[in-house]
């Protein structure tokens, strides 16, 4: 969860949790508290600021990655959480800045389902 101590990110973060997912979220450092205090380790926690966090968590999972993105994120950012889906998977983005061809990105990315979200829709 890209953001995951603003409004949206907190909600997504706590669902997931409740869902029982092994939930990874970003965050400025400043608000990295807030994750902590929603029941992430700080083995599941990497910042916004860079795209360290797609090394950190592919190594915190063995290579493996994770099964969706939730994305607010832009440009190499995005690059970055796609690549945190290396079997596949599903990129939802709620950024408007970024959005990305779906055909493209399954190209790119084999088995990767990307849909842009707009809660207007």
């Amino acid at each position: 969860v890209h953001a995951g101590a603003g409004g949206v990110g907190m909600a997504a973060v706590q669902l997931a949790r409740h869902a029982g997912a092994r939930v990874f979220a970003t965050a400025s450092p400043a608000k990295w508290d807030v994750l902590r205090a929603g029941g992430l380790d700080d083995a599941h926690i990497a910042s916004t600021r860079t795209t360290d966090f797609a090394e950190k968590f592919l190594t915190a999972t063995g290579g493996r990655g994770v099964d969706l993105v939730l994305d607010s994120l832009a440009r190499e950012f995005v690059d970055a959480g796609l690549r945190l889906l290396p079997n596949g998977g599903r990129f939802v983005e709620m950024g408007k800045t970024d959005i990305r061809d779906p055909e493209a990105v399954a190209r790119q990315y084999p088995g990767v389902r990307y849909r842009a979200f707009d809660l207007m829709e």
